[in-house]
């Protein structure tokens, strides 16, 4: 069988109801004097001058509140974890950089300018027709992936 402490047992012993407040304050974490007041069954003075001797003693470390009405240990570990922004600062579109993506989408419309020049020399050689519609075909693949980076990268409003 385990030992079970009951906290809504009263007893007229004042160190009884020290070590039952003692208990309330540190391991259920109760801070209203109200509620503490009403568990043990004893007048809301009482316990705030027996949590007064505790400190007193350095039993507990704490404070009371403006209002007196609840008691708060100072003991209180601070979380490490980071502050929640107050306000929502809303949607955010990020910036990239579509330098690159321009720079091949250019590359294209030149590769693909030289191919039409290439296929109008023919009549030097019929080597310039296979030449030609090949930088034509290369060109054309080299400007769609430049005009994938492009769009990719931002929304058409925020382009660079």
């Amino acid at each position: 069988m385990g030992l079970v402490m009951i906290i809504g047992n009263p007893s007229p012993n004042p160190f009884d109801l020290k070590a039952r407040l003692l208990h309330i304050i540190t391991n259920e974490k109760i801070s209203s004097l109200n509620m503490i007041s009403s568990l043990t069954e004893t007048d809301e003075s009482q316990i705030r001058s027996i949590l007064e001797e505790l400190v007193d003693e350095g039993t507990l470390e704490g404070a009371f509140t403006e209002d007196g009405q609840r008691f708060f240990l100072s003991d209180i570990k601070v979380s490490s974890a980071p502050l929640a922004p107050n306000q929502d600062e809303g949607y955010s579109v990020k910036k990239v950089d579509t330098k690159l993506g321009k720079v091949v989408f250019m590359s294209g419309l030149v590769m693909m300018g030289a191919g039409y020049i290439a296929r109008g020399l023919t009549t030097i050689s019929t080597v310039m027709d296979s030449v030609g519609s090949a930088a034509v075909m290369i060109g054309f693949v080299v400007l769609i992936g430049g005009w994938l980076m492009i769009t990719r990268a931002d929304p058409p409003s925020n382009l660079r």
